[in-house]
C-alpha cells in the first residue's frame, strides 16, 4: 500500500483507482478478521481521501462478511472504480478549485484577519470606490462587485483574482500599515496572484515552475497560519481540500493543456431546466426516464423554433467587451490626472503604450496613447510595479470602431498608486488580460515573486 499502518505521519502518495480499491480490500480484510475497530477503519479510510460514508459501507460489509463462508465474501468497490477510465481523467475545472475554492477561501481568511483589528467595515468602503470604477467598465475578463463576498459568484472571484494584490494589499498600505503580521499576510495574497496567474495563463510555463509556485502559496498560508492563529487550531488551507489539490494541477495542465480551456461554469444552468420537472420525490427510473425524454423534447422544440426564427439583435454596433470606450477626451484626461482607474488595451507594437479608447461621429473611436515612462518616479507597492505615464500626442489616432473591436484582443487595466499623503503624480500599474503583467523593465509578462514582500 506504501503505507503502513504504524506511521507517524501521514506519507503523501499519488492516488489512483486500483490503489483506492487495495485500501478498501485492506480495511475490509482488518475489520472481518477483527484487528481493526470501525474508528480504525474510518481514519485509515480518511487518510486515503475516502469519504465517512464510504467507510461505513465498508465496514457494515466487513461485519457482514466475518459471519459468512469464504465464498460469499464481497468487498464495497465502487463500480466507477472498476472501468477504463483512469482517476486522472476527471479533471479539476479552475471555476470551483482556483475561483469559488482557493480565492473566496483567501477572501474569507482576509475578511477574518481584519475583522480581528476591527478594519473589516473601513476596508471595505475604502476599496469598493475602486472596485466601483472597475464594475463599470463591464468587461467580460474582470467581472467584479462591491464587497461584502456574501453570494460571491465564480466570474467575480475571477475578477477579484486579476486585481487580488492591489485591493486586499490596501489593508497593509492604506487602511493600517502597522497591521500585525502584514508581511504574512502580503506574501499569501501575491503568491497567491503569481501561482494564479501561472496557472491560468497561454504562455508555456514549464510544470516544475507552476508546482514551485503552488508550493510557495501553500508555505505562504502555513507562515501565516502560524502567525496568526493557536497551534490547537487546524490551519484553513488543511482543513479544505482546494488547497492541496494544487498540487495535481501541472501534471494536468501538462497532459490536458492550458487550464483555461476547461472552464465548467456556463452549462450549470441546466439544472434549473430539470428542476421544473421534477414536481414530487419520485426516483423510479421510468420516472426520471420519462422527465428526461420531456426535457430532451423540448430542448429539441426550442433550438427548431431558433432556427426557423431566429431572434433580431437589438444593435448592429460592434462592441468589444476587453476595453472601455469613454465618451471623450477630456474624460480619459481627467481620470488620468485624477487618479482614476483606466480601461484600455494593448498593441503588439506599441509594448509600452496602454491605448485608450473614446467615441467619436461616424462609428469612429478616437485612441490615445499613454506612454509608461520606465524608470520615473517608480515604485514597489503590494508587490506590484508603478511608474508615471504620460500622453504619447504623436500616437493619437482616429479609427473605425468596427476595425478596432475585431483587431483587440488583449485589454489592459491601469491601477493608479494613491498615497493620501502626498499629489497624485499619475503612477500607475498595468495588468493585462491575458494574466501579464508590465513589468520594471518595459516589458509585458508573467508577474513574478516580488522582492519588496518577500
Amino acid at each position: 500500500m506504501h503505507r503502513s499502518v504504524n506511521e507517524q505521519h501521514l506519507v503523501p502518495y499519488r492516488s489512483s483507482f486500483e490503489w483506492l480499491s487495495r485500501g478498501v480490500q485492506l480495511a475490509e480484510m482488518e475489520v472481518r478478521i477483527g484487528n481493526w475497530s470501525k474508528g480504525q477503519c474510518n481514519t485509515y479510510l480518511r487518510s486515503m481521501g475516502l469519504n465517512k460514508a464510504l467507510s461505513e459501507t465498508v465496514y457494515d460489509t466487513a461485519k457482514h462478511n466475518a459471519v459468512c463462508d469464504n465464498d460469499d465474501i464481497k468487498c464495497p468497490i465502487p463500480q466507477s472504480w472498476q472501468t477504463d477510465v483512469s482517476l486522472d481523467m476527471f479533471i479539476e475545472a479552475p471555476m470551483h478549485l482556483l475561483f469559488l475554492g482557493i480565492v473566496k477561501s483567501t477572501m474569507e481568511v482576509s475578511d477574518i484577519y481584519m475583522k480581528q483589528y476591527r478594519l473589516g467595515n473601513k476596508f471595505m468602503s475604502h476599496v469598493n470606490t475602486y472596485i466601483a470604477q472597475l464594475e463599470k467598465f463591464h468587461l467580460d475578463f474582470l467581472q467584479i462587485r462591491p464587497l461584502p463576498n456574501t453570494n460571491y459568484l465564480s466570474e467575480w472571484c475571477l475578477g477579484m483574482a486579476r486585481v487580488f494584490p492591489y485591493i486586499y494589499g490596501m489593508v497593509t498600505t492604506a487602511i493600517e500599515p502597522t497591521i500585525h503580521y502584514g508581511d504574512k499576510y502580503m506574501c499569501m495574497i501575491y503568491s497567491m496572484y503569481v501561482m494564479i496567474s501561472h496557472l491560468m495563463t497561454r504562455c508555456h510555463t514549464s510544470s516544475q515552475q507552476q508546482l514551485q509556485y503552488i508550493k510557495l502559496f501553500l508555505d505562504c498560508c502555513h507562515q501565516f497560519c502560524k502567525a496568526t492563529h493557536d497551534e490547537s487550531i487546524i490551519p484553513f488551507w488543511l482543513s479544505k481540500g482546494n488547497y492541496v489539490t494544487l498540487l495535481n494541477l501541472p501534471e494536468q495542465i501538462e497532459k490536458f493543456g492550458p487550464l483555461r480551456d476547461y472552464w465548467d461554469g456556463s452549462r450549470e444552468r441546466y439544472i434549473h431546466l430539470i428542476k421544473k420537472k421534477l414536481v414530487n420525490m419520485r426516483h423510479t427510473s421510468s420516472f426520471m426516464s420519462c422527465k428526461l425524454t420531456e426535457v430532451h423534447r423540448t430542448n429539441v422544440l426550442d433550438w427548431i423554433m431558433h432556427d426557423l426564427d431566429p431572434p433580431v439583435t437589438a444593435s448592429t454596433v460592434s462592441h468589444n467587451t476587453v476595453f472601455y470606450t469613454y465618451a471623450s477626451k477630456a474624460m480619459i484626461m481627467d481620470n488620468l490626472k485624477g487618479g482614476k482607474i483606466i480601461s484600455g488595451y494593448y498593441h503588439p507594437q506599441y509594448p509600452k503604450h496602454v491605448i485608450v479608447a473614446y467615441r467619436e461621429a461616424n462609428k469612429m473611436l478616437g485612441l490615445i496613447a499613454l506612454h509608461a515612462d520606465i524608470g520615473i518616479n517608480e515604485q514597489y507597492e503590494s508587490g506590484m510595479y508603478f511608474c508615471e505615464f504620460s500622453e504619447d500626442m504623436p500616437l493619437a489616432a482616429s479609427s473605425p470602431r468596427q476595425y478596432i473591436c475585431e483587431n483587440v484582443t488583449v485589454g489592459a487595466i491601469m491601477l493608479p498608486f494613491i498615497n493620501s499623503n502626498e499629489e497624485f503624480q499619475m503612477q500607475y500599474s498595468v495588468i493585462y488580460s491575458d494574466w501579464d503583467i508590465l513589468k520594471s523593465n518595459g516589458d509585458k509578462g508573467l508577474p513574478q515573486i516580488s522582492y519588496d514582500i518577500f
